[in-house]
């Protein structure tokens, strides 16, 4: 069964490994796994992550807003950390992405959106536990002043929700 919780940032500074505000604990997600999920992130990144139209954005919206209907937590963990990244990028006005921190932000929300990934989305208990892992590569490769913003957004949705 999958695990994640919050942790505090300043854990994680000294060490040179993912960065993973929301921890997992689950042996389905192998090594191997795990590199295919970040190649996944990469290529999106690469070659769909420039730009992204707004029937798209609206996709990744409706997507967001349904699992965020969700009473596990451990959903709703990951919910509040898509929506703070769709905060941070302003997908309401913002479209087009140039630096490679920015479209590997993007690329994890369309991977989230993408229902077929590494691990299908259907599949109980594990479903998401890819997507969690995508989310956390992507902000291991964030700057500290893009990680910071985005988990005072998350505490932030956190409290309202």
């Amino acid at each position: 069964m999958m695990m994640i919780q919050k942790t505090n940032l300043a854990l994680f500074a000294p060490y040179s490994f993912i960065f993973m505000p929301i921890l997992i604990n689950d042996p389905a997600l192998t090594r191997e796994i795990k590199a295919e999920i970040r190649s996944s992130c990469e290529e999106i990144a690469q070659d769909r992550a420039s730009e992204i139209s707004k029937y798209e954005a609206q996709l990744i919206f409706d997507k967001l807003t349904e699992i965020d209907k969700s009473r596990q937590s451990v959903v709703k963990t990951l919910s509040n950390y898509l929506f703070a990244i769709y905060e941070h990028l302003d997908l309401e006005n913002n479209l087009e992405f140039k630096t490679k921190s920015e479209k590997l932000l993007l690329a994890s929300l369309i991977y989230f959106a993408i229902v077929d990934d590494v691990i299908p989305d259907h599949i109980a208990y594990i479903g998401l536990l890819d997507d969690v892992y995508c989310v956390n590569y992507a902000l291991s490769k964030q700057s500290n002043p893009v990680k910071d913003k985005i988990e005072r957004l998350v505490k932030a949705l956190a409290l309202i929700s």
